[in-house]
């Protein structure tokens, strides 16, 4: 900040100046002139000799216009002091609090210099300090007891505060620490549940590679086909159904039944393993448990059509040929293209007597596309010994 400097009052102590005279004075405690005239009543500031008046000076107690308390001494005249306070009469042991001071009422001479104060010298102003220390101060335990309170507040403030931010710091570890665990469990059963995805995919391949080769007659490699897919998936009660249809197949009963138990162990409504344990009784000459197994695989599954072919040959073998005969025509019902609902039918309608119907489900065997060469040559068998 750049400017003129103004000019500051004088510091220090200034001499006295009699020769001091100022024109068109002004008090600056009420603003009014001080006129030459009441000069002898005018009061100047030692300081920055600005004029006042005496009563402005005596009400006011110090210069209006700098602060200072010490007015300008005159020839023959003593300086007032500032402020004086009123003398306390002593208490004196046994006597008169109101007994006035020694020595009142008498003026002291003035030609005669103060008294040298008791114990001067170093000495004295040593003795002097101890007193003063051992001496109690008014107010200074109060002091001392305020600051130690105010000091202990401010410890108690910081030491919440501290505590505050450890707290949220813990907080936020374990949060980060919970947030860890919680991302490591899931892209840990984002990967459990990936390898569960490929074997299931693998399982199902070798699974329609096994149907392959039964459909083409190579029973031991559908069987080895079976186990490679029980042994990716040892929990899967549809892969020790799908063996125990193998074995069934290549002629092993006995671990076809043991296969079927461990599926339907794991899962009692599975349709397929009833069936084939159904077919696996029925080659063993176990008929009752047969029909048993294939009534409670349609009770599941009313219109699964393997079950009801073979429960519709079961019913022909124990000599049934209309329950056999409404059997064969739900299935065809739900799949009118199956050739082995198809010439099931035409059996049961034959032992029945009915020539035409045994002899309509015959010729439409023979058109159908799907027939096997076996079920063609059954068809022909049954369209020669028809009347």
């Amino acid at each position: 900040m750049t400017g003129k400097k103004t000019a500051q009052p004088p510091r220090g102590r200034i001499e006295r100046r009699d020769d001091v005279r100022l024109a068109a004075a002004r008090c600056p405690f009420c603003h009014v002139d001080v006129h030459s005239e009441a000069e002898a009543a005018a009061v100047a500031c030692e300081r920055c000799l600005a004029r006042h008046h005496e009563a402005c000076w005596d009400e006011a107690r110090r210069c209006s216009a700098c602060g200072a308390r010490r007015r300008l001494r005159r020839a023959g005249r003593r300086a007032a002091p500032a402020r004086r306070r009123a003398a306390r009469p002593r208490r004196r042991r046994g006597g008169d609090a109101r007994r006035a001071p020694r020595g009142a009422g008498r003026e002291p001479p003035r030609d005669r210099r103060p008294r040298p104060r008791r114990g001067g010298g170093r000495r004295g102003r040593r003795a002097r300090a101890r007193r003063a220390r051992a001496r109690p101060r008014r107010g200074r335990g109060r002091r001392r007891g305020r600051a130690r309170g105010r000091a202990a507040r401010a410890r108690g403030r910081l030491a919440a505060r501290d505590a505050r931010l450890a707290q949220e710091a813990a907080e936020d570890r374990s949060w980060e620490e919970r947030d860890r665990a919680r991302r490591a469990a899931e892209e840990e059963e984002r990967a459990r549940e990936e390898a569960r995805r490929r074997v299931r995919a693998r399982v199902d391949r070798l699974t329609r590679d096994g149907r392959r080769h039964l459909d083409e007659g190579g029973v031991d490699e559908a069987v080895q086909t079976f186990r490679a897919a029980l042994a990716l998936d040892p929990g899967s009660p549809a892969a020790h159904a799908n063996l125990a249809l193998g074995l069934a197949r290549a002629g092993a009963h006995d671990e076809a039944l043991r296969a079927c138990d461990q599926a339907l162990a794991l899962d009692a409504t599975l349709v397929e393993a009833r069936v084939t344990r159904a077919s696996a009784l029925a080659l063993a000459g176990r008929l009752a448990e047969a029909r048993a197994d294939l009534d409670a695989a349609l009770a599941v599954h009313p219109t699964h059509t393997t079950a009801l072919q073979n429960r519709a040959l079961l019913r022909l073998r124990l000599g049934d040929a209309a329950g056999a005969e409404a059997d064969a025509s739900v299935a065809l019902r739900v799949a009118p293209d199956d050739p082995q609902a198809r010439l099931t039918r035409a059996r049961a309608r034959a032992a029945l007597d009915d020539a035409a119907g045994a002899r309509a489900d015959a010729e439409a065997l023979l058109a159908a596309p799907a027939a096997r060469d076996t079920q063609r040559a059954a068809a022909l068998d049954l369209l020669a010994r028809l009347p």
